[in-house]
């Protein structure tokens, strides 16, 4: 049913979704022809390419790697469904090989920034310290507000495996971003900081938990202290 381009497309969907859930070598091997096929719909390619997830990562990496790979100009997927969704399988797969192929895309745009988060997920999970300014660069005021965050959150892990300079200059960003006039960057650059143990961005968030007008942020703001200072969250 997945190849009958006469289906509705949620029928395509529902039968590649079934075919990768049986998991059996033969299904596996199916899902990786089926995803390798010309297949107009959008929808049914982006099922496709996640059902790759279940599939032997010999098999699967390099046919997601062609998914996301496209020099400027090329020719080559366009839908930005399925992009985010190859980008998401390859982190799924442990593909840290594709990093390479993946860094460009944290600056694609794409609707609601859908391809450069799911980018900024792989690249806080495989990168280094060498991408936290292309982090940086996601956090921008006017990049979606909704993106925003992830690029906090992945400037955070890859602050985790930087030293020196690099680790220090990514906590005094984010202690900045405490200030940032939009409130989901600014929650998730303070939850950030309390996860690093960040001891330079105490006085802001004892600050916050003190006298911050709105008493859920005190709360919250408690717990990230108590995390910063490795103690158990206060009551």
């Amino acid at each position: 049913p997945a190849a009958d381009g006469t289906l509705r497309h949620t029928m395509r969907t529902a039968a590649v979704e079934a075919l990768a859930a049986l998991g059996t070598p033969e299904a596996k091997r199916a899902a990786v022809a089926f995803a390798r096929s010309s297949v107009a719909d959008p929808r049914v390619r982006a099922a496709a390419v996640r059902a790759l997830a279940k599939c032997d990562a010999a098999d699967a990496v390099p046919v997601l790697r062609e998914v996301v790979a496209r020099a400027p100009g090329a020719a080559g997927e366009r839908s930005y469904a399925v992009r985010s969704a190859a980008v998401d399988a390859l982190a799924e797969l442990g593909a840290k090989e594709a990093l390479a192929d993946v860094r460009p895309m944290l600056s694609e745009p794409s609707p609601a920034e859908s391809v450069s988060v799911a980018a900024l997920r792989f690249v806080a999970r495989f990168g280094d310290a060498s991408d936290l300014p292309a982090a940086k660069a996601r956090c921008a005021l006017g990049i979606a507000d909704r993106a925003r965050p992830a690029a906090v959150d992945a400037g955070a892990e890859l602050a985790k495996r930087a030293e020196g300079e690099a680790r220090t200059g990514a906590e005094s960003f984010l202690i900045a971003l405490v200030e940032d006039p939009e409130e989901r960057t600014a929650l998730a650059a303070a939850a950030a900081l309390a996860d690093l143990k960040c001891q330079a961005a105490l006085p802001r968030l004892r600050a916050m938990a003190e006298h911050d007008r709105d008493p859920a942020r005190r709360r919250r703001a408690r717990e990230w202290v108590a995390k910063a200072e490795g103690k158990p969250a206060a009551g």
